[in-house]
């Protein structure tokens, strides 16, 4: 846990050591933050996604610096479809913990296989498409379409969840049924999904009491019908009236199919002809969106190739992150007086990728402090110290570097020769001896390094 105020780690009791600031209600906070994503975890296991992403985001609002809690989110979303989301906690997550790497391991998973990446952003297009559809009352249309999108992407909630309302609306509740049932199994808190649920039983329910009821008026219809054809087949009088019914049937028929029959026809064939001018029409009108849809794939084409483009210069292993990373472990270093790790840190780092003044005034200071002369001094101290000890063999280094950040420190060579005199390598320790003596006889150890020679 870091201080809110200082972003110290050093605690004592209820204190910072950094800052002295009372941290109690900081740690009761972070506590029913930790709390809320605990609980959320327990929900997102036995697929409750709704409530967990209720719990998570209650956490995040106690502390938003929670990043386990953030990727858990992340990963909610991205498994309900929604990706523009997902990537979005993700992200935020990656820029407030940069040591931790969950979420950029998240974000190449997810977005690393291109075919993937595509098919799913194809069916959030298509979702769009369909929802502008079922607002404009092309409901088939939208039906068609969200039946493709479900298939494809059974855990795609929205558009099980539109899917569902439309075939509610247009009173096919078992197809609306066995939707619903499928998306429940996918986020069994889902509040739309359950209320949608209940309609569509209610519906059910009404339909199988109303299909009872008129089965057995049918049936005691069929009774009394049964009865009175037994009375009817007893006389006689009966079989002529039917008899008569029937030859008036015959003329009637004759009557319809001379004189009527033909006006209807002439009635029908003017009807679909015009019913066919529409259809013409409204093909001519889908063609024309289709023109118009494939523009805006091209447009929303182009767009994503630049979202990628950025994506790979956040994310790539000269991008942005990469160099903040880089940067992050180059100020430990710098804290830590780890001199080593502070040079191989700050040479890794490509200055001209960032344009950030934060990072790049950061980055001055310590590539500055590396080719300075102090750093060349503190290599120099280190190196005496291991001469003093007799750990020649560790000073040379020391020496080397320390020339190496500053060539004109002559004591450095001086140094070096004695290192390897001390290790009885006379032959090592010319080069560096006579080094001194032509290139620097002016200063004050030229004269000591001739004498060594």
């Amino acid at each position: 846990m870091e201080c809110y105020r200082c972003g110290g780690r050093m605690f004592s009791g209820n204190r910072c050591l950094g800052c002295g600031a009372d941290i109690t209600v900081y740690r009761r906070i972070i506590r029913a933050s930790n709390s809320c994503y605990n609980s959320a975890l327990e929900k997102a296991k036995v697929r409750d996604l709704t409530g967990a992403a209720a719990m998570l985001r209650k956490s995040l609002q106690l502390y938003k610096k929670n990043t386990q809690a953030r990727n858990l989110l992340g990963l909610i979303c991205y498994e309900r479809g929604e990706l523009t989301t997902a990537l979005t906690h993700w992200i935020i997550s990656s820029e407030l913990d940069r040591r931790d790497r969950t979420a950029n391991d998240l974000i190449n998973e997810a977005f690393g296989d291109k075919g993937e990446f595509e098919r799913m952003n194809t069916a959030t297009k298509k979702y769009n498409l369909a929802l502008k559809n079922a607002k404009n009352g092309n409901e088939d249309f939208a039906i068609v379409a969200l039946r493709r999108i479900v298939s494809q992407n059974p855990n795609m909630l929205r558009a099980a969840e539109l899917l569902a309302l439309l075939y509610l609306h247009k009173g096919e509740h078992s197809k609306a049924f066995r939707v619903l049932k499928s998306a429940l199994a996918v986020d069994r808190g889902s509040t739309t999904c359950q209320r949608y649920m209940a309609e569509a039983r209610r519906a059910l329910k009404h339909k199988r009491r109303i299909a009872r009821r008129k089965e057995e008026a049918e049936n005691q219809g069929l009774s009394r019908d049964g009865f009175q054809d037994s009375e009817l087949a007893e006389g006689m009088a009966a079989r002529i009236a039917m008899m008569g019914l029937l030859a008036g049937v015959v003329i009637s028929m004759l009557g319809y199919f001379a004189l009527i029959r033909p006006a209807q026809l002439a009635s029908l064939n003017r009807e679909w002809g015009e019913k066919l001018i529409m259809q013409d029409e409204r093909v001519s009108d889908r063609i024309m969106e289709a023109d118009a849809l494939e523009n805006e794939i091209k447009g929303l084409q182009d767009e994503l190739d630049e979202v990628r483009k950025d994506l790979d210069r956040y994310t790539g292993d000269e991008g942005i992150i990469t160099n903040y990373e880089k940067l992050l472990l180059a100020a430990n270093a710098y804290i830590n007086s780890d001199w080593p790790g502070l040079i191989e840190d700050i040479n890794g780092i490509d200055a001209s990728a960032m344009d950030s003044e934060v990072f790049n005034s950061m980055y001055s200071r310590l590539d500055s402090y590396v080719h300075s002369g102090e750093l060349s001094s503190r290599y120099y101290e280190s190196g005496m110290n291991k001469f003093a000890a007799a750990q020649y063999s560790a000073a040379i280094k020391d020496f080397e570097t320390s020339f190496e950040m500053n060539e004109s420190n002559v004591a450095a060579l001086f140094r070096i020769g004695l290192c390897y005199e001390a290790l009885s390598n006379d032959n090592a320790a010319r080069p560096y001896f006579e080094k001194i003596v032509n290139e620097f006889p002016d200063s004050e150890f030229a004269a000591l390094a001739r004498i060594r020679l």
